[in-house]
């Protein structure tokens, strides 16, 4: 599992939400998670929220994946979960950097920042944030590994 430090249909009923005036600079809190919790707060209709996460390592450049987050974290930072031998968990043992972007309706927030490896604490609780479906799944899924196509 990663932490990161630092749309579906039923997205589409929330963008309409989202058609109000531009942001103005005032009125704008001095942390700029505060806001982000704000949004997805204001977003959580039960679905996931998806998060593009971008990576890179010199030997297999830059790659982006859509993934869920999992939370936000008090610190500000964005828990997503992956596969300790995925090719995003490849490309950050090379280079912890990553940036992620959100978006829905007309508003995108990019967080750039350090990613980090999970403690077992928190991997667990990854695991357990995980639909019941999906965990049934893991042990089967092979992430960032080619797909066999002759056979």
């Amino acid at each position: 599992r990663q932490v990161a430090e630092a749309a579906d249909a039923s997205q589409s009923s929330a963008a309409a939400r989202f058609a109000h005036a531009p942001l103005a600079e005032a009125g704008m809190p001095a942390e700029p998670c505060v806001l982000l919790r704000a949004w997805i707060d204001e977003l959580d209709d039960g679905g996931p929220c998806y998060v593009v996460l971008a990576t890179s390592s010199a030997s297999e450049g830059a790659t982006a994946r859509t993934l869920v987050l999992q939370r936000l974290l008090a610190s500000g930072g964005l828990l997503v979960g992956s596969s300790a031998e995925s090719l995003k968990a490849r490309q950050l043992a090379d280079d912890v950097r990553a940036e992620a972007v959100l978006r829905w309706g007309h508003r995108q927030v990019r967080v750039r920042g350090r990613m980090r490896e999970g403690s077992a604490e928190e991997t667990a609780d990854s695991f357990r944030l995980q639909l019941k479906g999906f965990r049934l799944g893991l042990p089967m899924l092979q992430q960032g590994q080619p797909i066999d196509e002759a056979g």
